[in-house]
């Protein structure tokens, strides 16, 4: 009867077998092997309480069989009973550890509970197992995005690429995760293939569009996003990213003419108020932006992240209308819809590795490349401090190439961190690396900088976030130009408060985080001036607006180049600056940033005390 069982079973004459399996059981009712045909028969019919009654009772007599232990967590799981069902998968995984389905089912029932971490783990068994599962990828690159692990969902998503490289649903999510984490070059680099293999791609163009506006090549974002116009000619987001590539070129009224059509054929399309709220104020048109961003802060039906980018839009226009409380307002319920989550604990552990790698009586030992190349010129400090302004500066002498905010330094880190030189991941490797090793990755940093700015003697490399990694820039170019741009504290951080960064600085979402950061971020510079055998230069940014053409005259000076006078009149200087000081440095040096955190001093006194108290 059991073999007769098993063969309606395998022929799917499920009803039939129920019925074998009924007279089997009243024959055998003491028989494992018979109530556990009962239950899977009863699975299959989608009779699960049924299947959950019979397969309890031969788990009472087999216990340890990881069989019976899963297809009794099935039908649990089917009955949507996740906690009982995660400690049978559990228990099934902890009997028989190559139980793909198991751990599958265990991730999807952790998942539904809200347990991310124990779902992550599981996916990850499951990945373990089966590393092309195109199933187990999908869900491991699905949890880490729910868990904002940008970084390892890019990698998940990356690898399911390789198996499915047309699916539009693995080129959504890859994208979503590789612009959340930054990795715009990564990201060009995985789809760009893609979107030129396939106009009608739409998603795959839309987002290597949108990376190439982020590395600040404004000619291969139009063409790409041309091409999505092509294909679609009515795409929102393509007609918008092009009014945006025009607002970064400093052509205002062609940006306008672009998106202000929009606002009345979409009037509730989030990319659209969005994209309107950068350009109205120049022309005095903030009350048209504020009535489309209002209606969006509220929507549910919108995304947490969506939201947030429209509070912090509408406290921006209020801010440029002098309501100063009402701008405050909205600006502090977009931080708090952003949901970002800043590590402190991994910020401490980063500086304190540092300050023991790069000690003061070690650092003569570390290996260094021994390049003789001064073409990069390295421009760090906090965000809002005045980093985008001195690199316009440098950028308006004909002997310098501003490239923006590069991530060719994270990137060698990324690099090293592959080698595992020694066996030691990235930092560590940093005493084991050899001279030849860190030429030959300077040298291919030199290369990139050559085909960004045609061989120009210097280049600025302005990314905040290079300040981690100075000491890593010293051993690959012991012979580069650092400047180190300061700025208030108060002033910078309220600046970093008032700006959404879409998850690119975690710690600027909340005032206590952003003082702790701040003096972290101090106490590290602290530490590059005083033990690096590099040249540095300090410069304040109040000093540089208040006697702007003394400072510019020691920004030369420093970087050994000649004197020319179209650098006191940078906001002339015709380039794409694809930060959130780009509209700043196309205007004249003013004074009025000085001292600005104080129209909302009444409303940062968290900010206040967290500067005191990390001092």
């Amino acid at each position: 009867m059991k073999a007769q069982i098993n063969v309606l079973i395998g022929e799917g004459k499920f009803e039939e077998a129920q019925a074998l399996c009924k007279t089997l059981c009243k024959r055998t009712p003491g028989d494992a092997e018979a109530l556990f045909l009962a239950g899977a028969v009863d699975g299959q019919l989608g009779n699960f309480a049924a299947a959950e009654t019979a397969l309890r009772r031969a788990l009472a007599i087999v216990p340890d069989h990881p069989v019976i232990n899963y297809n009794l967590g099935v039908a649990l799981f089917r009955q949507q009973r996740f906690e009982q069902a995660i400690k049978l998968f559990a228990r099934t995984v902890q009997l028989d550890k190559n139980k793909f389905e198991a751990w599958m089912l265990l991730g999807q029932a952790n998942e539904a509970i809200g347990a991310g971490e124990d779902a992550q783990k599981a996916y990850v068994q499951a990945v373990s197992l089966y590393p092309a599962s195109q199933e187990a990828l999908h869900a491991l690159g699905g949890i880490y995005l729910k868990s904002g692990l940008w970084a390892d969902a890019s990698n998940a998503y990356a690898r399911l690429l390789k198996l499915v490289p047309a699916d539009p649903f693995c080129i959504k999510n890859l994208g979503i995760a590789l612009s959340r984490s930054y990795q715009f070059d990564r990201l060009v680099t995985l789809l760009e293939p893609i979107a030129l293999a396939s106009p009608e791609a739409i998603e795959a163009n839309a987002y290597v569009a949108m990376a190439h506006i982020e590395l600040g090549e404004t000619e291969a974002a139009e063409k790409f996003y041309n091409r999505v116009l092509d294909a679609d000619p009515d795409n929102i987001d393509s007609r918008v990213g092009l009014a945006m590539i025009h607002n970064l070129r400093g052509d205002y009224e062609l940006a306008l003419e672009f998106i202000e059509p929009l606002t009345n054929e979409h009037p509730v399309a989030p990319v659209v108020a969005l994209g309107f709220a950068a350009i109205a104020p120049r022309f005095k048109l903030s009350g048209r932006a504020i009535e489309l961003l209002e209606p969006l802060v509220d929507n549910l039906g919108l995304s947490t992240l969506t939201r947030a980018r429209a509070a912090v839009a509408l406290g921006t226009l209020w801010d440029k209308q002098g309501d100063y409380d009402r701008a405050f307002h909205h600006i502090r319920r977009g931080n708090e819809l952003s949901g970002a989550k800043f590590d402190r604990d991994n910020l401490i552990k980063s500086i304190e590795m540092l300050e023991r790698l790069y000690a003061e009586d070690s650092i003569a030992a570390l290996p260094v490349s021994g390049s003789a190349s001064e073409q990069p010129i390295f421009i760090v400090g906090m965000p809002r401090s005045g980093t985008t302004l001195v690199e316009q500066i440098l950028a308006s002498h004909s002997q310098v190439f501003g490239a923006g905010e590069l991530k060719y330094i994270q990137n060698i880190c990324f690099e090293l961190n592959d080698m595992q030189i020694n066996g030691k991941a990235f930092p560590f490797c940093l005493t084991d690396v050899s001279p030849e090793q860190l030429l030959c990755l300077g040298r291919d940093y030199l290369a990139r900088l050559d085909v960004l700015s045609g061989h120009a003697p210097r280049v600025t490399d302005k990314i905040p976030t290079n300040h981690l990694y100075l000491g890593l820039i010293y051993q690959l170019f012991p012979k580069a130009k650092v400047i180190h741009v300061t700025r208030d504290p108060l002033d910078t951080c309220v600046s970093c408060y008032c700006q959404f960064f879409s998850g690119a600085y975690p710690y600027t979402y909340d005032l206590d985080d952003l003082g702790f950061y701040y003096r972290s971020y101090e106490r590290l510079m602290r530490r590059w001036n005083k033990v690096l055998p590099m040249a540095i230069l300090n410069v304040s940014y109040e000093d540089l607006v208040c006697n702007q053409t003394d400072m510019t005259r020691k920004l030369l000076d420093f970087c050994d180049l000649p004197w020319e006078p179209a650098c006191l009149e940078f906001h002339k200087t015709r380039r794409t600056v694809a930060t959130a000081s780009s509209d700043q440095v196309r205007r004249p040096m003013y004074t009025g940033a000085i001292g600005k955190w104080r129209r909302y001093e009444r409303h940062v006194g968290a900010l206040v005390s967290a500067l005191e108290k990390y001092s």
